[in-house]
């Protein structure tokens, strides 16, 4: 016989989904300065950094370790080893150092109408390019302020907190990075859908 609690079933199922206990994990461990082998695995896992290479993993992590937390630093950083400019990498290292930084995600980016600005970007110079990325970057942490401060965001917050206790200490920059992602995912899936 089937029995299932389902506010319990969600919440974990959420919980599992949004990678939740990894996140924590990661978190600690780089706190407690334990930025070993295994943690660069786990975060390379965590982040999906499958197809960088050595040398820009050891610049990666190098800036992690030294704890910048400068996003145009660490983009101008990492363009040096790859030539490519990384925003959603530098933004991990940035809200991994201070979790009171948002992630720039692609789901997150479309949720919030900065993707249209960042595409536009593209054919500009890298010098250019990285401007325009900071620029966008910090429209997206005061946007991220904001909404925290007024009365449907602590609302909001107060709403998560409530469904995952266990998770109440994470920062509300990062529960506020995780509603977004979801809400993107779930218009990339049904986007998705409508295509086939």
């Amino acid at each position: 016989m089937i029995q299932l609690d389902f506010e319990v079933d969600m919440r974990n199922f959420l919980i599992k989904k949004l990678e939740l206990d990894k996140y924590v994990d990661l978190i600690m461990k780089f706190q407690k300065g334990q930025i070993d082998k295994a943690f660069k695995n786990e975060f390379k896992v965590y982040y999906k950094i499958i197809y960088k290479n050595e040398l820009w993993c050891e610049k990666y992590f190098y800036l992690m370790q030294t704890q910048e937390r400068d996003f145009e630093r660490i983009l101008r950083s990492l363009y040096e080893v790859d030539k490519q400019i990384s925003v959603s990498f530098a933004s991990k290292l940035v809200a991994t150092v201070d979790t009171n930084m948002p992630i720039w995600d692609k789901n997150v980016m479309s949720r919030l109408g900065k993707d249209v600005a960042w595409k536009d970007a593209e054919k500009k110079s890298a010098d250019e390019r990285i401007r325009i990325a900071v620029r966008i970057y910090e429209d997206m942490q005061q946007e991220y302020n904001e909404y925290l401060a007024s009365d449907e965001g602590k609302a909001c917050i107060a709403k998560f907190d409530a469904t995952f206790e266990a998770y109440k200490h994470i920062s509300d920059v990062k529960k506020l990075d995780l509603l977004l992602w979801a809400k993107g995912s779930e218009s990339l899936l049904i986007k998705q859908k409508r295509r086939r």
